[in-house]
């Protein structure tokens, strides 16, 4: 790294700590940013591995904190992925109850998404499709959610030279970090 001075530093090259570099430099485009890893790559450890998974909020107490920021987090998120071209599929969700027993529950779940405001949700019992044949379900409900890489949403998040974003932040670690070209999980 070199002798250059820095406003602040931010510990962690995954996608926390690259998304706190990323809205600290969008508030205050001006700032200069080192961002510390141990590691030569960015998202290597958890950040990397996780599922990609992009949750609609269907679980969540409607009205709840939880349920709000999961929600605006999701819109965040896909509108990131188009603005910096990240691939990403809303696949939804299929939600199944596999026996008389549990459609009060799967009831109570649409209702609760319906009061979250997700789009989409709907219940329906058994219809000889496919689907229906394949999981042998009762009413199932689907919601939207999605997937997407979190490798890639990190690297996007990035300033540079880490990624394409601002170039006043750096990255430091035992070696510099890749950021295009992180190493595969062990």
């Amino acid at each position: 790294m070199t002798s250059a001075r820095f406003d602040l530093t931010v510990i962690g090259a995954g996608i926390v700590g690259l998304a706190t570099a990323h809205e600290l430099l969008q508030r205050r485009p001006g700032l200069r940013i080192a961002i510390v890893d141990k590691e030569d790559a960015i998202a290597f450890h958890q950040s990397g591995r996780n599922s990609g998974v992009v949750h609609a909020g269907l679980y969540y107490t409607p009205g709840s904190l939880r349920s709000r920021l999961c929600r605006e987090g999701r819109d965040l998120l896909i509108r990131f992925a188009e603005e910096n071209e990240i691939p990403y599929r809303l696949t939804g969700k299929l939600v199944v109850a596999v026996n008389d027993a549990e459609l009060p529950k799967l009831h109570a779940l649409h209702e609760r998404g319906t009061a979250n405001g997700l789009q989409g949700l709907r219940l329906r019992r058994r219809g000889g499709g496919a689907r229906d044949r394949a999981v042998r379900r009762r009413a199932p409900r689907r919601c939207t959610s999605g997937e997407r890489d979190h490798r890639t949403t990190a690297r996007s998040a990035a300033p540079s030279p880490i990624g394409s974003r601002q170039p006043e932040a750096h990255c430091a670690s035992a070696t510099p970090c890749s950021g295009s070209t992180p190493r595969p999980p062990e």
